[in-house]
């Protein structure tokens, strides 16, 4: 009787063992974690998410002690950098840190999975990715900044000078 029980218990944590994790981090360094599309329905977590780990694999290595040969890890990185930065280059690509990766013994399975993966991100891109690549902020700068910036400075050189007689030198640099 008690063998039975034991084996019960072993086939549950086997069952239970194969399910997605999810890992949500918030802004203020909170991490929540769970597993199932019931997660998100909590009120537990943060008010403003800054990265969502879904992984297959923490669960068999916690309750089973084993690392499955079929397994994957995603990381949506929805942080945001500061509005002035003056670490990076205005010409580098926004950063983010958004990545995944799939490892299979079987290559069928990695494959799939990684096919699918490409596909649903790709189904929901937006229009607008392009703001943040390389050399957008160069582009935009050469298009409207240096036209707007010879506009302004030359209306505001008009504001000063009109009705006003300066030396021809101060009213050139106005």
């Amino acid at each position: 009787m008690k063998l039975r029980n034991k084996s019960r218990s072993v086939s549950g944590n086997t069952k239970n063992a194969f399910i997605t994790t999810v890992v949500i981090t918030g802004s203020n360094g909170e991490v929540v974690t769970g597993q199932g599309e019931v997660f998100f329905d909590t009120t537990i977590l943060p008010e403003r998410i800054e990265s969502i780990v879904y992984d297959t694999s923490i669960v068999p290595n916690a309750v089973l002690k084993i690392t499955p040969t079929d397994r994957a890890s995603f990381l949506l990185d929805f942080s945001r950098p500061p509005l002035l930065d003056f670490r990076t280059q205005p010409s580098a690509p926004t950063p983010n840190n958004s990545n995944w990766f799939v490892i299979g013994e079987t290559e069928s399975w990695s494959t799939s999975l990684s096919t699918r993966l490409r596909e649903f991100f790709a189904e929901r891109a937006t229009g607008v990715s392009w703001l943040h690549a390389a050399a957008t902020y160069d582009g935009l700068l050469l298009v409207l900044g240096f036209p707007l910036a010879f506009w302004g400075a030359f209306r505001l050189g008009n504001l000063l000078t009109t009705g006003k007689s300066f030396p021809s030198a101060v009213s050139t640099g106005l």
